[in-house]
């Protein structure tokens, strides 16, 4: 009885364990709401990438699917180069490594003051038009290269002291351009309140507009970045040659600054084959056709053609059959007098 009972028990148990690992190896699906692709997991959203053609400001929800917004995964927003403004909820705890790397519109990132640790590293690198960033007091650690690239990083607004920022643990490498920029203290967070403002500089296709204001709320003076214009292609140049062996590809050469533009690419068709003389490679006969044989000189690629049967072929044949028929004929016609003889 008792070994029984053990059984039993054990038997449950491995039963428990079983469910409970089959429970854990079940993946979230993905789904998606507005430009956003997100999980759940265990009651909270987490983006795991946007559309890439995100324009304008994006604003990144509070909730999603009905829970709420928590962490914005690796590579998310990985090479979304349309939008220039990014909004973070204060819901958003945790950003993964490389959430943002590569966003080059982007000009300005609020961060929310539920995010203390840029640990993971890499999270806005290459961000080459970013210009300014809001962050709060309670961000205090910031892991390597979280702005490496990030040449126009120019003011930081902290919510926080000089004595709070000497605090920051901040890996120095791949962040010089976050460490030297005009940081702003005890400025408000998330976004500044301005009424109005004046243009300092014209946006071009090779440089950021600013434009200045007064937040209400912080009474600074505020640079206000946008976006570069996008470059104006009209005329294309080679980048790999068209064969006909293979397609081509040109890159689009922005009229105003003469730059490549890598984004503007348009392929070229393989080109026609450059063939030789045609070969002969099966002499055509009175009966049979022919082949010969054309290669092209500049990849090897060869067809065939036929080669008809020859001029006179179709009466040889009538000849040949009447002749048989005659043969026939008087065979049959030799045996039919043989045996009227013997009768």
């Amino acid at each position: 009885m008792m070994k029984r009972t053990f059984a039993f028990l054990l038997a449950m148990v491995m039963l428990i364990s079983a469910f409970a690992v089959l429970g854990t190896t079940v993946s979230a699906e993905e789904a998606k709401e507005g430009v956003f692709t997100y999980i759940i997991e265990n009651g909270e959203a987490k983006i795991t990438s946007v559309d890439k053609d995100a324009t304008g400001t994006v604003e990144i929800p509070s909730t999603l699917g009905g829970c709420p917004v928590t962490t914005v995964k690796q590579d998310a927003f990985l090479g979304c180069r349309s939008f220039d403004k990014l909004v973070i909820s204060e819901s958003v705890t945790k950003l993964e490594r490389h959430a943002f790397t590569g966003c080059y519109n982007v000009t300005h990132v609020v961060i929310p003051s539920n995010i203390a640790s840029f640990e993971a590293g890499y999270i806005l690198s290459e961000c080459k038009n970013l210009y300014s960033i809001t962050i709060p007091k309670s961000l205090t650690k910031l892991g390597d290269f979280c702005f490496d690239e990030c040449f126009a990083l120019k003011e930081v607004w902290y919510e926080g002291t000089e004595a709070d920022r000497a605090k920051m643990d901040i890996h120095h490498a791949g962040n010089e351009y976050f460490q030297n920029a005009t940081w702003h203290y005890n400025s408000c967070t998330g976004e500044h309140t301005i009424a109005s403002t004046s243009p300092v500089q014209e946006a071009s296709c090779t440089q950021i507009g600013l434009s200045k204001g007064t937040c209400s709320a912080c009474n600074y003076e505020v640079t206000v970045p946008s976006a570069p214009l996008p470059h104006k292609v009209e005329n294309y140049k080679v980048q790999i040659k068209a064969t006909c062996k293979r397609e081509g590809k040109e890159i689009g050469v922005c009229t105003d600054c003469k730059a490549d533009v890598f984004e503007s690419v348009r392929i070229v068709e393989p080109l026609e084959h450059t063939f030789g003389e045609a070969v002969v490679t099966k002499e055509a006969t009175a009966t049979e056709a022919g082949l010969k044989t054309k290669t092209c000189t500049v990849c090897g690629t060869t067809v065939e053609e036929e080669i008809p049967v020859l001029d006179g072929g179709s009466s040889v044949g009538l000849i040949i059959g009447i002749v048989a028929a005659v043969v026939v004929v008087g065979a049959v016609v030799a045996v039919a007098i043989v045996k009227k003889k013997k009768a």
